[in-house]
């Protein structure tokens, strides 16, 4: 295989691979034995598969004798693909994409020296417990409970009689008109619904996003 092969397949496919168990844990998450939400992203999909990434890129890269420096910036560049193939193949908003990206490209430079270390041994039993341990995180992640549940209180004072606010913010019917505030459009979460379990004080009140 020749150096551009090399460089480029350590680019290409460790995306790909990505896509594809991102995709899978997707399908196991709605189709398999354990159903769950598959908009959720777990915790694997924000650590181990970048560490993946790392790792495959750099099997490509094994022989081309990269400086430290070298790797961390291909590291980087491939930090900017994963976020271009999840805006683009996951359909992640701008902003999202911008706060996990240095989580992102954190665990692709350890995943990448790590697999560095790993490759120059050449030991084939430690490679294979590497990719097992990963292989049980994720399989173990994607199998658990998730339930991101949070309690946010605030406190508005509106000079109106209670009668006059009420009706608008007990509840409102679903939202279809598209998004026009630019935080929105970038990707921002913008409030869709509200639901209530009753007209009374104390009563569970609901804001879909």
């Amino acid at each position: 295989m020749t150096t551009q092969i090399s460089k480029a397949a350590g680019f290409i496919a460790p995306h790909i691979v990505a896509m594809a168990i991102i995709g899978l844990s997707k399908l196991w998450m709605t189709a398999g034995p354990i159903t769950g939400d598959e908009n959720i992203l777990i915790f694997s999909e924000f650590v181990i598969v970048p560490f993946l990434i790392g790792i495959i890129s750099v099997w490509f890269w094994r022989n081309m004798r990269l400086k430290r420096l070298q790797l961390t910036v291909w590291c980087i560049w491939n930090t900017f693909i994963a976020i271009g193939t999840s805006y683009v193949f996951l359909k992640e908003g701008t902003i999202c994409l911008i706060i996990v990206s240095p989580l992102l490209g954190a665990f692709i430079v350890l995943g990448a020296f790590t697999g560095k270390a790993m490759f120059s041994r050449n030991n084939q039993t430690l490679n294979a417990s590497v990719f097992a341990t990963l292989l049980v995180i994720f399989v173990f992640d994607s199998l658990s409970a998730h339930h991101y549940e949070n309690m946010v209180a605030d406190t508005v004072v509106i000079n109106a009689r209670p009668a006059e606010v009420w009706k608008y913010v007990v509840a409102y019917k679903r939202i279809e008109k598209k998004d026009k505030f630019w935080l929105f459009k970038a990707g921002m979460p913008s409030p869709v619904q509200s639901t209530a379990g009753g007209n009374y004080v104390g009563a569970l009140r609901k804001c879909i996003f």
